[in-house]
């Protein structure tokens, strides 16, 4: 059964959620600036390796709550221009409320809100989770500045297909091909040294995304057993994730985006 929330209550409540959060945490809430005990809360949630999806409005978002926000490495921080509605949740309580996640509000202002939990109310927990994942699939992905870095080119059979003179990093090519029946030769064997490869190696391997440990590749079951049964639970394919399915290094991923940029660029 629902229980009503006064302001004192309502912050109670939120700050209960993040403590007892295992696995996911949202919270959507137009203006943020966290009080500095939930956000060591947060902090400590996210050092044990606890996933957090924040949304909030990017214009009315201040630098200094920006970088402490963006010091979480499970965070995945979206931004809803139109957002007005205020839900906090982990797998078995919500709060729904007029209190921002706002010191401010909580100090001054004049709240409430309802409390749900998912044993007791799992129909309308389960609906208002729906609602929350729409919101949360509309929002805006933050996007860090982007720096260019240079990265030397993999020695790949299709680099060796664009590139055959610069393989032994060699000036001057060994070998040059000029007309298209040499191409074709050339073709001929790197298909060849393709197939030999495969067969040494077998099948192509992949990691769940959200453990890293090593699974059959398929962008499509990115998640090891495990793993999705914890997923399948909510059935959020913006849920994030920590490894690329493909290369298996650290990568914010998703069941909807499974690769790294890397890796889908390859494909």
């Amino acid at each position: 059964m629902a229980e009503f929330l006064n302001t004192q209550n309502a912050y109670a409540a939120i700050t209960d959620i993040v403590a007892k959060a295992q696995h996911q945490l949202v919270l959507i809430t137009p203006y943020i600036k966290m009080p500095s005990q939930l956000m060591q809360r947060l902090m400590y949630y996210d050092k044990n390796g606890g996933n957090t999806i924040i949304v909030c409005r990017k214009d009315d978002l201040k630098e200094d709550t920006l970088q402490e926000l963006l010091n979480l490495k499970h965070l995945d921080l979206r931004y809803l221009k139109e957002l007005h509605a205020k839900c906090f949740y982990n797998e078995s309580c919500m709060v729904i409320t007029s209190l921002n996640l706002h010191d401010y509000s909580q100090q001054n202002n004049y709240e409430m809100g309802i409390l749900l939990k998912n044993d007791a109310d799992s129909t309308l927990f389960n609906e208002a989770v729906k609602e929350a994942n729409f919101i949360t699939g509309s929002a805006v992905p933050h996007e860090s500045p982007k720096t260019t870095t240079y990265k030397p080119k993999e020695l790949s059979i299709a680099f060796i297909r664009e590139n055959p003179t610069r393989v032994n990093h060699n000036p001057k090519p060994r070998v040059q091909i000029t007309d298209s029946k040499k191409q074709s030769s050339t073709d001929k064997v790197i298909g060849g040294l393709a197939a030999a490869l495969s067969g040494i190696f077998g099948p192509e391997q992949g990691h769940c995304i959200k453990c890293g440990s090593k699974i059959d590749f398929d962008p499509e079951k990115p998640y090891c057993p495990d793993c999705y049964a914890v997923w399948s639970k909510w059935k959020n394919v913006d849920y994030p994730a920590e490894f690329c399915h493909s290369c298996g290094k650290s990568h914010k991923t998703t069941m909807a985006k499974p690769l790294c940029r890397n890796c889908y660029d390859k494909l």
